[in-house]
């Protein structure tokens, strides 16, 4: 009736449990010397083993269970994320790629109408001869030269000039 469990734990069925009260007496004990013995049977400790074993197993898979549903919740927040950041930077690429090629046809305008500009400024002709050809290269080398407010009576001038040179050719 009484004996010990070979399992892959061995455990003692047998335990002395120090006892105050003496079971043959009815009285309490005062020394604790005395104790009893208690014995169970070999199916009962198989099956208290077992039932410890399982749920030292269910714990672990528990455990286990919820770390992988962390993981899993984790990676698909991860995977949704990277999702939305793609979409994301896909639309601030075409932003991007848009707004250089509204510069590029903006600064590609500017260049023709300069262009434009400076050829309708070079050598203005009213009838056969160049407009105040002379008062302009007067004025580019007084500016050049860095004379600054000394060239306001070139300014005036070629400003008289043209104005002559418009009138006369219309």
């Amino acid at each position: 009736m009484g004996s010990q469990v070979s399992t892959p734990s061995a455990v003692d069925t047998s335990a002395e449990v120090p006892h105050e009260y003496n079971a043959e007496a009815g009285e309490g004990d005062k020394s604790m010397n005395d104790s009893f013995n208690v014995t169970i049977s070999d199916e009962l400790a198989n099956e208290i083993i077992s039932s410890l074993q399982s749920a030292g197993q269910d714990a672990d898979s528990g455990e286990a269970n919820f770390n992988e549903e962390r993981r899993k919740n984790y990676e698909e927040k991860l995977d949704s994320w990277r999702k939305w950041n793609e979409g994301r930077q896909t639309e601030l690429d075409d932003a991007i790629d848009g707004l250089n090629a509204k510069l590029q046809d903006l600064m590609l305008e500017f260049q023709h109408e300069a262009d434009m500009l400076n050829k309708s400024w070079e050598n203005p002709k009213y009838g056969d001869k160049v407009a105040c050809l002379d008062l302009r290269a007067s004025l580019s080398s007084c500016l050049i030269d860095g004379k600054g407010i000394e060239c306001g009576v070139f300014v005036k001038a070629l400003e008289r000039c043209a104005s002559k040179a418009v009138t006369s050719a219309q």
